[in-house]
């Protein structure tokens, strides 16, 4: 199973919240990239393209709710385009848990000398083989302290 997958069939309560959510992410993802300006020092551009984008995301909206098919070449499309992202952050973050959370834990291990495995050799040994210690009693395996 893959990390990140494609939904090559998204149902129409997806495209649906696609819809839905496009409203309110185009108009905000507009102010984002034109700098952040609060409206009180607004240009007639930042104007238009809020207004813009406001207009496309209830184009969508609407659209995604009266008939959700309509949307799903863009849903998929946005789709295709956002893979490599979702690619490359999923495996940049098992790199990080892995650098930050047990990576620790074995270089402390390692310092220590802790070997909860047992994978020394030993030369003199004929078997590695350990013997199962028979269970106590029926009433041993509701104690598991």
């Amino acid at each position: 199973m893959a990390a990140v997958e494609i939904n090559w069939q998204p149902t129409d309560r997806q495209l649906r919240q696609f819809g839905a959510i496009s409203l309110v992410a185009l108009p905000l993802l507009g102010w984002l990239f034109s700098g952040r300006v609060w409206p009180g020092a607004w240009e007639a551009w930042h104007v238009r393209l809020l207004g813009s984008l406001l207009g496309i995301g209830v184009l969508l909206a609407t659209i995604s709710w009266v008939y959700p098919r309509a949307i799903k070449p863009l849903f998929l499309a946005l789709t295709i385009v956002a893979f490599p992202i979702g690619f490359v952050l999923s495996e940049v973050v098992m790199l990080l848990i892995f650098v930050l959370a047990f990576m620790p834990f074995a270089l402390v291990f390692r310092l220590i000398g802790r070997d909860a495995l047992a994978r020394t050799l030993e030369r003199d040994q004929t078997s590695y083989w350990q013997a199962k210690q028979p269970p106590q009693g029926v009433e041993s395996y509701f104690r598991q302290s």
